[in-house]
């Protein structure tokens, strides 16, 4: 299923289905979500970092990374290469 829209995707159900695969924990608040279908990227932003922002690859086949401020530590954004993929991923 190629998604083509952001009202297909619930943003709740796939964080805590990567939340059991990854086991890391995710914020509850998302500021901003961008969805290019061209290269199935979907971006999800959970806060503004104070400083520098790190991003560190997750233990996932598909493509995603996890970025912190380097100051603070906080999980600031999440970053989704290959969406249909994950998305097949964590249905098993």
């Amino acid at each position: 299923m190629a998604l083509t829209s952001l009202l297909q995707i619930d943003i709740r159900k796939l964080l805590e289905a990567m939340e059991k695969k990854s086991g890391i924990s995710f914020p509850r608040e998302v500021i901003e979500a961008y969805l290019d279908p061209g290269t199935q990227l979907l971006h999800v932003r959970f806060a503004e970092p104070e400083s520098t922002e790190v991003g560190e690859p997750l233990p996932l086949k598909t493509i995603v990374t996890l970025f912190t401020d380097d100051k603070t530590h906080r999980i600031t954004a999440l970053e989704i290469i290959g969406i249909d993929s994950l998305m097949k991923e964590i249905e098993n």
